[in-house]
């Protein structure tokens, strides 16, 4: 769930989301298997006919050459002392995501990347409301003038508050 804001963004915002579970939901008798569901879009959101594509992105954006140099940009935005640590931890889900796509990474690999994560998330940020505000902090650092910065701040407002919106099933830390 920690890079679920730039899957939702991608997927084409909350309504289409909203649909996909929709459509999944004949499947779900509880909250474990939508959580399931969740887990599928947000891990795995590339398919892997656009591994073309996502070479040369990984080139592009991050001097990404083959699966070591991947395992060693996630470690370095892993382990990066800086502000806006959700901004860090969302770009290693999105590039492993990218990295299964082009089989750079297995499935067991994503996942276990996503679970490192998750506890170091958990002790840095007391919510998802404060997660996302730090990503948009980052994102906004990074690329100040892209115009995208009211349209993930809307989107960071709304994905805790839908039907079925997996941050109000899977809260950030438990109460």
């Amino acid at each position: 769930m920690l890079g679920g804001i730039y899957f939702i963004y991608g997927y084409g915002g909350i309504d289409v989301v909203k649909d996909i579970i929709r459509k999944s939901t004949h499947k779900f008798s509880n909250h474990e298997s939508l959580i399931e569901e969740y887990k599928e879009l947000f891990l795995f959101a590339y398919d892997k006919d656009q591994k073309s594509e996502i070479l040369n992105d990984f080139e592009s954006m991050w001097g990404v050459h083959s699966r070591k140099g991947l395992i060693n940009t996630i470690e370095r935005f892993k382990s990066r002392n800086g502000l806006h640590k959700a901004w860090d931890y969302t770009r290693i889900v999105q590039i492993a995501s990218m990295g299964y796509a082009c089989n750079y990474l297995t499935n067991e690999e994503v996942k276990a990347i996503v679970l490192d994560l998750l506890p170091l998330a958990q002790k840095q940020y007391e919510n998802w409301k404060k997660y996302h505000e730090d990503f948009i902090k980052g994102r906004t650092e990074w690329s100040p003038n892209n115009g995208e910065k009211e349209v993930y701040q809307k989107l960071a407002e709304e994905i805790t508050i839908y039907e079925k919106s997996i941050y109000s099933i899977l809260p950030l830390n438990s109460q």
